[in-house]
């Protein structure tokens, strides 16, 4: 697993530096900074007032369907837009717009679901006849108990 996450560490590193190297040769140095400045100012205004909306609305997104995960790609949306870079500013300006949030969202929700169950079985229903193994016991009466007012078949006791 510790591997795995190195890898996109390392991928997502490399993708970076590829669009920041090609933003600046294409336009130049000047313009790609603007460019990088001017997508984490906007993200973090978009991200301040989905924010205002979203504590506004707080008691009426309680019963809507969906509002966890739309939460939940709000927050990530945010935390891409505070990360430097090209790439994860503008997937996080993406994710800061309701129709990709729309579309996300199921998404986001099977594959937390499907992570959340994947040790779980289903029930199953046992093996051969369906028949359980098992030892009757005899049950005595003894009586009345000690000290009680009332038997079981309803005689008092003095």
């Amino acid at each position: 697993m510790a591997r795995l996450i190195r890898r996109g560490l390392l991928g997502y590193l490399l993708l970076e530096t590829a669009v920041a190297v090609a933003l600046i040769a294409g336009f130049g140095f000047g313009t790609a900074l603007l460019v990088l400045v001017g997508g984490y100012l906007t993200g973090l205004m978009l991200a301040g007032s989905q924010v205002r909306r979203r504590l506004i609305g707080l008691g009426s997104a309680a019963g809507r369907a969906g509002a966890l995960a739309d939460g939940a790609l709000l927050t990530v949306a945010g935390l891409l837009v505070f990360v430097p870079g090209l790439v994860s500013t503008v997937t996080g300006l993406l994710l800061l717009t309701r129709p990709v949030r729309a579309l996300a969202g199921p998404a986001l929700q099977t594959a937390l679901l499907g992570r959340l169950f994947a040790g779980t079985a289903p029930p199953r229903a046992p093996a051969g006849d369906g028949v359980i193994d098992g030892e009757v016991v005899d049950v005595v009466d003894l009586g009345c108990a000690a000290g009680s007012v009332e038997c079981a078949d309803g005689a008092a006791t003095a």
